[in-house]
């Protein structure tokens, strides 16, 4: 993409790259209806000045004949170590800072992201986390990297 942008902007030429085919899908963009998926996909064409869709179905059959359907499922069981835990609470307590408060607030994140609760969640832990970072910046690098992780 960069290639791209890189040549449409600085070359001189006016040509620009032709973009022959997407090696991955190009998602939906979190829609929810049909119709803002067909957006999300239209602002993708427009980004990379797509003239022309076309979606190529030659082995469409072959790949519907390879595709097995699985009937049986193996669970396996959740790791019982406590990684994170242990690794923010020796961050933690290397500057001998309360841990129980922030600790608490990491393991216990609301199950569905897209309510409100699990922004006020993301905000409150934030803030926590803000103290110790005016103390020490390296100490709570690895917590805010997490913490923008949960945000996705």
């Amino acid at each position: 993409m960069n290639y791209y942008r890189r040549h449409k902007f600085e070359m001189k030429s006016g040509k620009i790259p032709q973009v022959l085919g997407l090696t991955a899908s190009p998602g939906t963009n979190r829609a929810d209806d049909g119709f803002s998926a067909v957006q999300h996909l239209q602002s993708l064409m427009a980004n990379l000045d797509v003239s022309k869709l076309s979606v190529v179905r030659k082995h469409e059959q072959e790949l519907l004949n390879i595709h097995q359907h699985l009937q049986t499922f193996k669970f396996v069981p959740l790791k019982g170590d406590k990684t994170f835990d242990r690794t923010v609470s020796s961050f933690l307590m290397v500057n001998g800072l309360d841990t129980k408060t922030l600790l608490t607030a990491l393991e216990n994140p609301p199950n569905n992201k897209r309510e409100r609760r699990y922004v006020h969640w993301i905000n409150e832990t934030k803030r926590k986390t803000e103290s110790v970072m005016l103390m020490d910046a390296d100490v709570p690098r690895l917590i805010h990297i997490c913490l923008r992780l949960l945000e996705m």
